[in-house]
């Protein structure tokens, strides 16, 4: 019975795990996508997950109940995180800062290890920024909103999107080994070094 639900658990998982490439997965997160119900973090994350995996463009997910694994979510500060395991993990999380202009910048990042059958892990991440647009209520991409170069030659890109402050944590490697990560400062419109207009305003929510 326990190896019956163990095979059953990892079928269910696997449903969920993208078998696109890092590029491919790009590629299909970098068109606009519609939001229903306005503006909200739940709204954006179902908005944008029919992108992320077959299983959602061909499911209606009207809820983050609906999702198997564990599901963070903080409307409040505009965070959620959703994670799931079996036969390897996905994470997914996306984030949303109110601009001093009036506009909103979203930010998705994604992150897979899949187990493959030499029983090495193949790892994959993204990070992919929106800007939601109020009169066609969608979710348009746009390029890197910061002036950093995320480049690396080994691992993957590690990103720590905010909760309860602003700020942006990323560096490139392996989770288990050790290193600094480095940090892009929210300024009121993005991540850009350049002055705030202290005549708007920069609160997030």
């Amino acid at each position: 019975m326990r190896k019956y639900m163990t095979i059953l658990l990892i079928a269910v998982m696997t449903a969920f795990c993208s078998t696109l490439s890092a590029q491919e997965m790009q590629q299909r997160m970098q068109k606009s996508f519609p939001v229903k119900g306005g503006v909200g973090i739940e709204q954006f994350l179902l908005a944008l997950l029919p992108g992320t995996n077959d299983y959602f463009r061909e499911n209606t997910i009207v809820s983050l109940d609906d999702l198997d694994g564990t599901v963070s979510l903080d409307k409040k500060n505009g965070y959620v995180r959703m994670f799931s395991e079996g036969g390897g993990s996905e994470k997914m999380e996306c984030s949303y800062w109110n601009r001093n202009d009036g506009t909103i910048l979203v930010a998705f990042y994604w992150d897979l290890h899949e187990m493959l059958p030499s029983n090495d892990y193949d790892c994959r991440a993204i990070l992919q920024f929106y800007t939601y647009n109020r009169k066609t209520k969608c979710l348009d991409p746009i390029p890197y909103p910061f002036d950093a170069k995320l480049t690396g030659r080994f691992g993957h890109l590690l990103v720590v999107l905010p909760c309860h402050d602003k700020d942006i944590d990323y560096r490139y490697g392996f989770e288990e080994e050790m290193g600094n990560f480095k940090t892009l400062k929210w300024n009121g419109y993005d991540f850009r070094q350049k002055k705030l207009n202290k005549s708007k305003k920069t609160n997030r929510k």
